[in-house]
């Protein structure tokens, strides 16, 4: 995970999604920027990342061996 990336924090059935903006404590904390702007601080071995922006997504296909559909 890095700077940007979208992760998920779910918390007792209620689940924050937002952007990391920055890592703590190196690296064992993370505050997210929910979408509805508000700050979350949780260590980072309770979020799971839900995607990247397009650049890094592209990427990290192309490293595989190509888009995932064979393309």
């Amino acid at each position: 995970m890095v700077v940007g990336d979208r992760v998920v924090y779910d918390e007792d059935g209620v689940r924050h999604e937002g952007e990391i903006i920055e890592f703590l404590y190196d690296g064992l904390a993370l505050t997210m920027k929910l979408d509805d702007g508000a700050h979350l601080t949780c260590g980072t071995r309770w979020v799971k990342k839900v995607g990247q922006h397009l650049l890094n997504q592209k990427h990290c296909n192309n490293s595989k061996g190509g888009m995932k559909d064979g393309k």
